[in-house]
């Protein structure tokens, strides 16, 4: 199965892996890097590990992660597991 538009839900060492290896396949994803850290998704999109970068909040707002209509074909949740199911719960 292929997916055209990826959202990974923190790019820090598995999130961030997770989107570099992505980007190493032939047909390479959109992939939209979901973090509250800055410099994380600055550092993740400086390495073309990511295409654009979110706020958790903007995600939700730009439709990304919007139950029903989601543009994400594939979403990744690579957080602290402390947050995770704060995470499920909101998808």
């Amino acid at each position: 199965m292929r997916f055209d538009r990826i959202a990974i839900v923190g790019v820090g060492l598995i999130g961030g892996s997770f989107a570099a290896a992505a980007k190493r396949l032939p047909q390479p994803p959109y992939v939209l890097g979901i973090d509250v850290d800055p410099e994380g998704l600055a550092y993740a999109r400086s390495q073309g590990w990511i295409d654009d970068t979110a706020t958790p909040d903007e995600a939700f707002d730009r439709g990304w992660l919007s139950p029903g209509d989601a543009v994400a074909d594939l979403v990744v949740l690579a957080t602290p597991a402390t947050i995770t199911q704060e995470w499920l719960r909101r998808l």
